[in-house]
C-alpha cells in the first residue's frame, strides 16, 4: 500500500504537567491538506578529521572524530496547513507564537531536555535553553496502512519570526518551521496524551 498525506496524521505535543512528560501531554492534531511535510531522518556524525605523518600519505596516517557540535546542532521541520475559525486555530498559532498558556489559562512546559542523543555510542542527555520562555513540543507524525509508519520529533522549538501566514483566494495558509533539538526516533504508534482540541 503507497503511503499519501490523506492516511496521514500529525499531532503537537505540549507538556500541560511540569513534573511529567509523557502521560501529562496534550496534544493538537494537525491533519495534513498539502503534503508537504520536511524533516531529516536522523541527525549528523562528527567530521573524520585525517592525521598525516607530516604530510604524507601512509601507513601512518588515521582519521581521529571532530568536535559534537554538529550532533547537538538543531535540525530543520516544516510543514503547513489550511486554517479556519475554529478554537485549535488559536491554539495552534498561539503555540507556534511563543505562548505559555492555552486558550483556558493551562500551562504549558517545555519538552526541551526530555531526550537523548547518542554521542560516541552513550545516550547523553539534551540540555535545557538558557531562556526559561522557549517551549519545545514534540511532534509525532504516522501513516495509517497495511504496517503503520511513523516518527517522532522530539524537542521542536518554532521561532516566532519564522511562522508565516500566506493568504490565497481559496484558503488561509500557516506555513510552520521548527527546528528539531532532540531525537528523531521511529515508531508506529503515536505516544500518550489527550487531544486538546479538534484538528486543523
Amino acid at each position: 500500500m503507497k503511503f499519501t498525506n490523506k492516511n496521514g496524521e500529525l499531532r503537537i505535543y505540549a507538556r500541560t504537567k511540569s513534573a511529567d512528560f509523557v502521560s501529562g501531554a496534550s496534544y493538537l492534531q494537525v491533519l495534513f491538506t498539502n503534503a508537504d511535510l520536511t524533516f531529516p531522518l536522523n541527525r549528523p556524525r562528527c567530521a573524520e578529521i585525517l592525521n598525516l605523518d607530516r604530510g604524507n600519505v601512509d601507513t601512518n596516517m588515521s582519521y581521529v572524530e571532530g568536535p559534537d557540535d554538529p550532533i547537538m546542532e538543531p535540525l530543520p521541520v516544516s510543514f503547513s496547513g489550511r486554517i479556519d475559525d475554529q478554537t485549535y486555530t488559536g491554539k495552534l498559532i498561539g503555540m507556534l507564537s511563543g505562548v505559555t498558556k492555552d486558550t483556558t489559562g493551562s500551562p504549558f512546559y517545555t519538552m526541551k531536555a526530555s531526550s537523548k542523543l547518542r554521542i560516541q555510542q552513550t545516550g547523553v542527555t539534551t540540555v535545557a535553553f538558557a531562556d526559561a520562555s522557549k517551549l519545545c513540543y514534540n511532534l509525532e507524525i504516522k501513516y495509517d496502512g497495511t504496517t503503520d509508519a511513523g516518527w517522532c520529533l522530539k524537542e521542536v522549538y518554532f521561532p516566532p519570526e519564522q511562522q508565516t501566514i500566506a493568504e490565497r483566494e481559496d484558503s488561509i495558509i500557516l506555513n510552520m518551521n521548527g527546528l528539531i533539538y532532540g531525537a528523531v526516533v521511529t515508531r508506529s504508534a503515536f505516544g500518550a496524551g489527550w487531544t486538546a482540541s479538534s484538528a486543523l
